[in-house]
């Protein structure tokens, strides 16, 4: 409304001074409702513009949220069970449990389409920490038997779980950053 008044009051003060009329018989002869269709056509013009965008914002920026606590989610399983592991630290039933919980997860984060991710460092994210955990996984496989037996993984077995442990904290510090950010 401001802007309408603002705009009104422009239209008569050009007219004042840019007519050989008096102010008074210039703006008798003003075509009122022609100014009306001109600001009228503004604002809607400019609503046109900005709601959609807004719109748009507002739901890449809600799937970017989505996909940010799905990383999280699967990311959280992964370094435990890594470090878990490439520590020697532990025990059937927290393997176990962090096992399914990251399978879970894992299925989770597949489930999000790659066409909703909204942008290119996000999918390079969610792909890396895919590729991590499927790693994880396979690893763990040939972890389980000893874990059962209460046996301790090889060296070599913990040094590949210590490398996933870092690859997934980087992730896992970069997903922390996009959302401070």
């Amino acid at each position: 409304m401001v802007a309408v008044l603002t705009f009104m009051a422009g239209v008569v003060l050009t007219g004042g001074v840019m007519s050989d009329k008096p102010v008074r018989e210039w703006f008798v002869d003003v075509n009122w409702s022609a100014w009306a269709q001109v600001v009228v056509a503004a604002v809607v013009g400019y609503a046109a513009v900005v709601v959609p965008k807004n719109i748009a914002e507002s739901e890449k920026n809600r799937r970017s949220d989505v996909l940010l606590v799905l990383l999280g989610n699967v990311l959280t399983p992964a370094a435990a069970l890594s470090n878990r592991i490439a520590t020697g630290n532990i025990h059937k039933s927290i393997f176990e449990g962090l096992l399914r919980d990251l399978e879970i997860q894992l299925r989770t984060l597949d489930s999000y389409p790659a066409a909703d991710v909204p942008s290119a460092v996000l999918l390079q994210h969610k792909v890396e920490a895919q590729f991590h955990c499927m790693g994880i996984l396979e690893h763990a496989e040939g972890v389980r038997p000893l874990v059962k037996i209460g046996a301790q993984p090889s060296d070599a077995q913990a040094a590949v779980f210590g490398m996933y442990h870092q690859a997934i904290s980087q992730v896992m510090a970069d997903v922390g950053e996009l959302q401070r950010n």
